[in-house]
């Protein structure tokens, strides 16, 4: 405690001195009293609570008992409790920093949404929108668009308790939050009504792209944009009586300030990205973000990002009274959108930069896709009918009233799989019957070549199954030994180097793979063993018994030469030359054939996967696993089938390795998604395999070729909406780049405005100053990181799709006869 004596100096004509408030406040001191102060808050220690409670969560409570712990640790209880005084001033003290940020006066009854926060990117009418706005055409309304996401925080719940009924937000109606008051009215004049599990209103209004808190009132400007995209949870279901429920309010509707428009703009509604995992299929294709058009890559899930820091907050607001604890709330919203209006520049960048990345991925592999259904019969007639059919379900899927008759084009129509017969029966007819045909030096090779796969394929059994197939294993070896000694006796002479001295072929006439594939032989392969080509998942984990290990060993041990097996000074001798070519032949084919069966097995595999998610029961669910255990292992067969083609080819290359097949990763082998049940976040930055640049598979599927044909125009569909996507983020994000830069300099022309005002007093114009100084070097930062974003656009070979903002650009719209009046525009404002 401290004695104060006060200045009793006359300051005008009637003698009256300084009041004694503001002579503390002069003094760095805050009264809790605005009449008879008897305690007062140094200004530093309020800022010090401010900041803590708004970083670190800090209570009053703990914080007061920290102060009187700090004052006396010993007779900490005996120090006068001065905690409601605390609680009164910091309330106050908030209050007037939001005021003075937003320049208004800290008053009663302050117009909605004039302490509010403001999204730069946003579309914000009358401040940072384009002048020609309203003038674009239907396609481009999107850019214009305001993006927005609403949710529940069930941990914010006010704790049932009884509250003083004259305790009101020193916020009110100005801030986040609805005019408590009219709210109440609303309430009372509403119609009795029947519960609906589409009525429940969010409690949370997010900007989605920035998450940035948006005032929840009803009479904003962006009613008057021409789009509205919102995202929802449930909004599957909060949609579905949406119009009805605003007509039936606006019937009942009396005289509310914050109320004066109820009819909405076009609202796109959409359920974010990842709370559509849990929706059925039907709200996954008519509500996603992945399909919706003029959604860029927004995943719906702002509110999501923020829960764990208003889940801390909730713990001190739950038991505050009403006014209180919108006023916390409040105070931290603002907190939290400053901070972003602060990085808005680096975050913008950041998203324009993926954007251009990722698009430029996306629109390679569409169009490498496209080019293979072109080369197919009948592809570009195909693409031309899928483009269509796009065009009109894109154009039915924003209205509701459609949604009955819409089919989902995203995955296949039909759901049924192959049939384990079915496949059988493909798989047989693909088999070599018998031993190939001997036709001088190319049959001997080509011979040898298939004898070397089935060599292969027995030791990717016996690694795989063990002692289970060693019996069945040991016959097959032994007539495969017989086979290669067949072989050997029978063309020996036509193998070896000396035989081809005479023999002429024409391999100036063939060309290999002229693509540049990079180098081989690198862990990221996967390709397991040299000799079998069996991948770890192929390998058992059981020890081998000694029967097995003996039947592996004399498998490896049977001698297959070939040109690719001799030494690379005997395959580049000139004796060589045309046993290696040909052998080049044979194995590049080998490989073509080896992707085929990949592909082909990698589709119907994805299919039993699929159609194992519904089946019940243990026996048919046992069934289902092998079904699909031998399935991936058809696919893991094909997979080290082109592997050891292409090392066979590297062999035969030597240094022409820029002439190999693609590196076959671990990671490529996968398939396109085709089902609604595989979306998920992080999904849409994952290109498909480049084994999926060539469908030429689909020609050789026999009686179901139709079900191959409609897994690729699902995949072409999801790839199309995928590259549509980015296409639509890149112009998202530059428009709000031009936004920022918009933004800030109708800020810093504001402030300039408020600083001539000689009606204001000192204080207010001091700080008018440091805001003009302080809202150039924003936008300066924002040009500074924007200038060479087209450029680096370019060098990434992404199509040019629009301008970045440039100095000369805000110079133009400074002078626009369009740009809007000080007086008209409301006073939402950084910090």
């Amino acid at each position: 405690m401290a004695s104060v004596l006060f200045c009793a100096c006359a300051i005008d004509e009637r003698g009256s001195a300084r009041p004694e408030p503001l002579q503390l406040l002069a003094s760095g001191l805050f009264p809790a009293s605005w009449t008879t102060p008897r305690t007062a808050f140094t200004v530093d220690l309020l800022k010090d609570f401010h900041l803590l409670s708004l970083q670190a969560q800090v209570n009053a409570h703990d914080f007061y008992r920290y102060l009187r712990r700090k004052t006396d640790n010993v007779g900490a209880d005996d120090i006068p409790d001065r905690y409601r005084e605390l609680l009164i001033s910091m309330r106050e003290f908030t209050f007037l920093r939001a005021a003075r940020r937003a320049g208004v006066s800290p008053t009663r009854n302050l117009p909605p949404r004039s302490l509010a926060v403001l999204c730069p990117a946003c579309p914000q009418p009358s401040m940072n929108m384009d002048p020609s706005w309203q003038m674009r055409a239907p396609e481009e309304e999107y850019i214009d668009a305001l993006f927005h996401t609403v949710d529940g925080n069930f941990h914010q719940t006010q704790k049932n308790k009884p509250m003083d009924p004259n305790d009101r937000a020193l916020s009110l109606g100005a801030s986040y939050f609805a005019n408590d008051l009219e709210f109440t009215r609303f309430q009372h004049n509403l119609a009795p009504t029947n519960k609906e599990a589409s009525a429940r209103l969010p409690e949370w209004l997010d900007f989605a792209d920035h998450v940035s808190r948006s005032p929840l009132a009803i009479n904003s400007p962006w009613m008057g944009l021409r789009r509205h995209v919102s995202g929802y949870d449930i909004n599957c279901q909060y949609r579905l009586k949406f119009d009805a429920r605003i007509a039936a309010i606006a019937k009942r509707a009396v005289d509310y300030p914050s109320i004066l428009r109820y009819d909405f703009p076009m609202i796109v509604g959409a359920v974010g990205k990842f709370h559509s995992a849990a929706h059925r299929e039907l709200c996954r294709f008519l509500f996603g973000y992945y399909w919706l058009p003029g959604v860029g890559m927004t995943d719906g899930e702002a509110p999501e990002r923020i829960w764990a820091t208003l889940n801390a907050l909730a713990s001190r607001t739950s038991q505050m009274t009403a006014g209180h604890r919108h006023d916390v709330i409040n105070d931290h919203h603002s907190d939290m959108n400053a901070r972003r209006v602060h990085g808005i520049a680096k975050q913008l960048l950041a998203k324009y930069t993926r954007a251009v990345k990722q698009g430029a991925v996306t629109q390679e592999s569409l169009a490498s896709l496209e080019r293979g259904i072109e080369n197919q019969p009948g592809g570009a007639t195909k693409l031309i009918e899928w483009r269509a059919a796009e065009r009109e379900w894109l154009a039915a899927v924003t209205d509701l009233k459609n949604h009955a008759s819409l089919e989902n084009p995203y995955q296949p129509r039909k759901a049924e799989a192959l049939s384990q017969k079915q496949m059988l029966e493909r798989l047989l007819a693909k088999q070599p019957s018998g031993v190939l045909g001997r036709g001088g030096l190319i049959g001997a090779i080509a011979e040898g070549i298939g004898l070397a796969e089935e060599r292969a394929a027995i030791l990717a059994t016996l690694a795989r199954d063990g002692a289970s197939t060693s019996t069945v294993i040991e016959a097959k070896v032994d007539a495969l030994r017989c086979r290669v000694e067949e072989w050997r006796a029978a063309d020996d002479t036509e193998a070896q180097p000396g035989a081809v001295m005479n023999l002429s072929f024409p391999w100036d006439d063939c060309e290999c793979f002229g693509q540049d594939y990079g180098h081989i032989d690198t862990p990221d392969d996967d390709m397991g063993s040299e000799r079998t080509g069996a991948s770890t998942s192929e390998r058992t984990s059981r020890k081998p018994s000694e029967a097995v290990r003996e039947t592996y060993t004399s498998a490896e041990d049977l001698d297959i030469p070939l040109p690719s097996t001799c030494d690379a000074s005997i395959i580049g001798h000139a004796v060589m030359i045309d046993a290696v070519g040909m052998e080049r032949q044979l194995w590049a084919g080998q490989a073509n054939d080896a992707l085929d069966e990949l592909r082909a097995q990698l589709i119907t595999s994805y299919a039993f996967k699929v159609d194992q998610a519904s089946i019940t029961g243990q026996i048919a669910l046992t069934r289902a696993n092998a079904r699909t255990r031998h399935k991936w292992e058809a696919v893991e067969a094909a997979a080290a089938s082109y592997r050891r083609a292409r090392r066979a080819l590297a062999r035969l290359c030597g240094d022409q390795q820029n002439d190999l097949p693609r590196r076959l990763k671990k990671a490529d082998v996968r398939p396109f998604l085709l089902y609604m049940e595989n979306d998920g976040p992080g999904k849409n930055k994952q290109p498909p395999s480049w084994i999926w640049e060539d469908l030429s598979f689909t020609d050789s599927a026999g009686t179901k070729k139709d079900y191959f044909d409609d897994a690729v125009r699902a995949h072409w569909f999801r790839q199309h909406a995928l590259n549509t996507r980015w296409d639509e983020e890149l112009q998202l994000v530059k428009e709000e780049m031009r936004r920022t830069v918009r933004f800030f300099r109708f800020w810093q022309e504001h402030w300039e405005e408020r600083a001539k005002d000689s009606a204001q007093g000192a204080g207010p114009r001091a700080y008018d100053r440091r805001a003009r100084v302080r809202l150039p070097k924003r936008r300066d930062d924002a040009l500074r990181r924007y200038a060479g974003a087209q450029s680096r656009e370019l060098a990434l070979g992404r199509r040019q799709l629009g301008a970045v903002p440039h100095p000369h650009d805000e110079v133009d719209y400074a002078a626009n006869a369009d740009r809007p009046s000080r007086g008209t525009a409301s006073r939402q404002c950084p910090a």
